[in-house]
């Protein structure tokens, strides 16, 4: 349809009205919806999600797990920083896994990752590398040594610490593989010890690798 320039329509008009709607529809598709709540913690890289509070600072990685999918058990990377709270007394019992039906359990026993577990050397070669994402978080904390899962032939359990305010320790910790399988979620990681009222959670989720 033509409008003559006598009804008091352009051309150059409508084209501005044009130009103005398009900037209206696109800036609202590339503004996120305030009402849409993400299931996870934040994402601190591709395979490390993290919740920080005021006394504690906890990271979760995920990259060693994606590789488990038929295994009975699966590592998770866990570093852990009191930012605030009294001495922390850690062990691997401080930490809870949550499956997606909300199924909770205790890590796996050093005996039995020892006997039935034969991936090891491949979870610590991948969690050494982590560090150069995690270790830009705790930087500014003392490193407290610990060895919760170490191999049979090298390395003496440390599994028993006590974290002073302003020290962070480093660490795997092994799950058995839920009955659903390991990759997707949500998933949590509770931590909780008596010096804390409430557990800390991390919400992650797990993929699947191209390849081990």
């Amino acid at each position: 349809m033509l409008f003559p320039e006598s009804e008091g329509i352009s051309w150059r008009w409508l084209a501005g009205v044009a130009l103005a709607g398009e900037l209206l529809l696109s800036g609202c598709a590339s503004t996120p919806n305030p009402n849409v709540v993400s299931p996870y913690s934040t994402k601190l890289s591709t395979f490390n999600y993290k919740d920080e509070g005021t006394l504690v600072l906890i990271i979760v990685g995920v990259e060693a797990a994606q590789y488990n999918v038929k295994e009975k058990y699966f590592p998770l990377f866990v570093t852990l920083a009191n930012k605030g709270a009294p001495t922390l007394h850690v062990t691997p019992e401080s930490f809870t896994f949550e499956d997606s039906l909300g199924r909770k359990f205790s890590p796996v026993p050093l005996t039995v990752i020892q006997a039935e577990y034969h991936r090891g050397e491949f979870d610590r070669k991948l969690f050494r590398q982590n560090y150069s994402f995690t270790g830009t978080s705790v930087d500014r904390y003392t490193p407290i040594a610990s060895n919760f899962y170490p191999s049979i032939t090298r390395g003496v359990v440390n599994d028993n610490l006590q974290l002073p305010r302003f020290a962070y320790m480093n660490d795997l910790l092994y799950f058995p593989v839920p009955e659903q399988g390991v990759v997707g979620g949500p998933f949590r990681l509770y931590f909780k010890t008596p010096e804390l009222e409430e557990a800390v959670v991390v919400s992650f989720e797990i993929g699947r690798a191209m390849s081990p």
